[in-house]
């Protein structure tokens, strides 16, 4: 198989699971809610942008349409979702530590496979 089958692959399964969590979002929004700190308002409304988020950038990827961009922003996203929530999460429950470990991963992912987009 040769290298830009397997980029291509590797996108397209990358872009499958940005696509999934952004689906779990509007899914449990009810849920995923609750894990936002209490001094940001509108919880319910955040878990639906951050989903609508996900799954026009996958679709963007998908379709290589504004794709670069599509991944610069889900990364900016994310990092602050880390910075926001995750990280002062995690500082007093390490329980908690997974979930700044899964989006800081999925943001330098992001970054990485922007590189393979000229848009």
């Amino acid at each position: 198989m040769e290298n830009n089958t397997i980029q291509k692959t590797g996108i397209w399964l990358f872009a499958l699971l940005v696509l999934s969590i952004g689906i779990f979002h509007f899914a449990d929004a009810t849920r995923l809610s609750e894990m936002m700190p209490a001094f940001i308002p509108g919880s319910i409304f955040w878990m639906y942008g951050i989903g609508l988020a996900m799954v026009i950038a996958s679709v963007a990827i998908l379709i290589n349409a504004k794709a670069k961009l599509a991944c610069h922003l889900i990364a900016v996203m994310l990092v602050l979702l880390v910075a926001v929530v995750h990280l002062p999460d995690a500082i007093g429950k390490m329980s908690l530590a997974p979930g700044l470990l899964k989006d800081t991963a999925l943001a330098s992912a992001l970054l990485l496979f922007s590189t393979a987009f000229k848009n």
